[in-house]
């Protein structure tokens, strides 16, 4: 049964609250005034094929202007305006150096199937999405990076180090950076017994799904951001000390103990589980801070209570409560 964790609310995170609720109240915003804007929306491509070694989704002639195999037409370059779409196949990209896609916009689709691995030192996006089928990125070399403008979650991501259930688990690490984070579709972690996965995005605010961990490997923080979704960390996992870093969340639910809204020091976090919030080996002089703040529906019920109480105060100071 999961426990609770409830402080209580310092003006601080009340005042944090405020800008929360502005912050979704502007994306709701901004969501409303881009519909309708498909029409500036370019082609549409499709891999017919899962890609095999030493092949790459970087090759425009592995893109179909339909997604059935054997019917229409190969692309001869990119366009930063159309629309890559995995469809439910493997795409890979090439070993060697750091690369770059050249498409407006790469969609992981068909969950896992559509898994778009990493070779090399990784790859860099304009934009990402996934299906809502869902999506995958996966890690197939040492140590890599995904890199994209804009990752919008419209399905479910997992992302994870190949090899993390071989009889050798690999020591593999993968670093995925989004300027903006958007989506109400889950993420979910699997960094392998000894690898790592880090996550660094700039303005998150317009993402409502919820990070989960699995319950094994060891996951990072690589910059300070602020969602509006949750953060489920299950038993096994080991978050390393983002030094110096600040984390937000709408919600904690670390083994399953439910930690209600606050300002938690790595050390407050250490006192909550000190196996998953584990600062060995890190090298690091300065710890991070998580912060949890209630959805704005939350606040709204908060408010709404303590009215209540303020008006049974003022009766009963009166002397008119009414049994």
């Amino acid at each position: 049964m999961n426990k609770l964790i409830f402080p209580g609310v310092s003006k601080a995170v009340c005042l944090y609250a405020g800008k929360r609720l502005k912050l979704t109240i502007f994306a709701g915003l901004t969501i409303l005034s881009g519909v309708g804007i498909s029409s500036t929306q370019g082609a549409v491509w499709y891999l017919q094929n899962s890609l095999a070694s030493g092949q790459s989704i970087t090759t425009p002639g592995f893109w179909y202007t339909t997604p059935t195999s054997g019917t229409g037409t190969p692309a001869t370059s990119f366009n930063a305006s159309d629309i890559y779409d995995t469809n439910g196949k493997l795409a890979r990209t090439n070993s060697g150096g750091m690369t770059s896609f050249e498409g407006g916009t790469l969609i992981s689709s068909g969950g896992n199937a559509g898994v778009v691995a990493l070779k090399g030192l990784g790859i860099t996006v304009a934009n990402f999405q996934t299906a809502a089928s869902g999506g995958s990125i996966s890690n197939s070399e040492g140590g890599v990076t995904f890199t994209t403008t804009t990752m919008t979650l419209n399905g479910d991501l997992t992302l994870g180090n190949n090899g993390r259930v071989s009889a050798e688990p690999k020591a593999r690490t993968m670093s995925v950076s989004a300027t903006t984070l958007t989506g109400s579709g889950n993420m979910t972690l699997y960094g392998g017994p000894t690898g790592f996965i880090t996550l660094g995005f700039g303005d998150a605010s317009g993402y409502t799904g919820t990070i989960f961990s699995t319950d094994e490997g060891f996951i990072d923080f690589g910059s300070s951001f602020a969602t509006n979704g949750g953060l489920s960390l299950a038993a096994g996992t080991r978050v390393q000390s983002f030094d110096g870093i600040t984390v937000s969340f709408t919600s904690l639910n670390i083994a399953g103990t439910i930690v209600g809204p606050g300002t938690y020091s790595f050390a407050d976090l250490r006192a909550i589980d000190p196996l998953i919030f584990n600062p060995s080996g890190t090298g690091g002089v300065g710890f991070g801070t998580i912060i949890v703040v209630p959805e704005p529906s939350t606040w709204m019920l908060i408010g709404a209570a303590g009215t209540f109480l303020m008006v049974i105060r003022l009766r009963r100071a009166t002397g008119r409560e009414t049994v």
